[in-house]
């Protein structure tokens, strides 16, 4: 027998495993379910059961553990330790990282629910660009409080915890149960494993390969979606990062551009007071160059006054002087001195009479 013939034969036994494995699987299901349906028949109508806004989340999450892990954040024990302790607590910390570990764009989903949805005072927080040290004090200084939602937290914690025991039973069960692969010789004295060793094993044996080949399958799966789904996430969360950084950045250009035109209006301001106060300067060194004038103006006319006023008492103490001289020269009869003192105090008049005109125009 070739090799490819010994490999198709493995998979016709393979194939042939899971067939009858399904077949079983089922049957058993139409079985359980007419079971349920005639057990409900039988039984009152239960209690109309209301549900919580932790409820709504764990619905929301799938009803997956790691929606169990964030909704639980912040919840203590009566000794002090966390409600669920994913690194020193069994089952927990058996179960592998990527599906037990929350992410932080979980966590930062969880803040803004339980502010919702429990009606926090504080105004909403923005845990977009926050460290996980800070998501978590924030989720340890608002845990949970509702009574009803730490009941449905506590009995879900519970029978996830049953539940997890009891396939991590049945997984060591099945461990236990496979035989070792038993080897058939062909006519052709080729030795190939297979899956089928005697009669009486023949059943068990199929089912727990087909249980190993689905179990196999679906972890795979699980693994390739949780990867998907965290790539996803952390594409989210760094948009969300660049968005509040690109938003942060436009309100520091923002505060900068108000603060410089608050600076060039204070500076068009200062420029403006200067402006008047120079103005007001200019105005005030004019009202006192006015004012110089005026009061030299003053003082030259009153300068020409004084003068042409000495100039009349000079000019009037020579009439007296020229009158007495003309009567002398009258009485003495000496005509022509007569006639020049006479001709020298018209002369006098003409002058006196001049300035007088002088004077009443200043």
């Amino acid at each position: 027998m070739s090799s490819s013939t010994a490999t198709m034969y493995v998979f016709s036994q393979v194939a042939l495993a899971i067939a009858i494995y399904h077949r079983k699987k089922s049957e058993q299901r139409k079985k359980d379910l007419e079971a349920e349906a005639s057990v409900m028949s039988e039984e009152p109508t239960a209690a109309h059961h209301v549900v919580t806004e932790t409820e709504l989340a764990y619905i929301a999450g799938n009803n997956s553990i790691r929606t169990l892990v964030v909704l639980s954040h912040g919840l203590k024990k009566d000794d002090g330790s966390d409600l669920i302790d994913i690194k020193n607590e069994e089952p927990w910390k058996s179960i592998p990282r990527i599906e037990i570990k929350p992410t932080l764009h979980m966590l930062k989903a969880e803040i803004k629910r339980r502010h919702r949805a429990f009606g926090l005072p504080k105004s909403e927080p923005r845990p977009a660009a926050w460290r996980s040290s800070k998501i978590s004090k924030w989720l340890y200084d608002h845990p949970i409080e509702n009574e009803a939602d730490l009941d449905f937290l506590k009995q879900t914690i519970a029978n996830c915890r049953q539940q997890i025991s009891r396939e991590a039973r049945v997984r060591r069960q099945l461990e236990r149960d496979v035989p070792p692969p038993a080897v058939v010789t062909t006519d052709g004295g080729e030795s190939v494993p297979s899956v089928i060793t005697t009669a009486g094993n023949v059943e068990s044996t199929l089912e727990n390969i087909a249980v190993l080949l689905g179990n196999f399958v679906k972890e795979d799966r699980e693994r390739r979606l949780e990867e998907i789904k965290e790539d996803r996430e952390r594409r989210l969360e760094n948009r969300e990062r660049r968005l509040e950084e690109i938003k942060e950045d436009r309100e520091r250009r923002l505060e900068d551009r108000k603060r410089r035109l608050e600076d060039r209006e204070s500076r068009l301001e200062d420029i403006k007071e200067d402006r008047k106060r120079r103005l007001e300067d200019r105005k005030r060194r004019l009202e006192d160059i006015k004012e110089d004038r005026k009061r030299r103006l003053e003082e030259i006319k009153e300068d020409r006054e004084r003068r042409l006023e000495e100039r009349m008492d000079a000019i009037s103490a020579e009439k007296r002087k020229v009158r007495r001289l003309l009567i002398e020269s009258r009485q003495a009869g000496n005509d022509e001195l007569h006639e020049c003192y006479k001709q020298e105090l018209n002369e006098l008049d003409s002058n006196e009479r001049r300035i007088q005109e002088i004077l009443e125009t200043l």
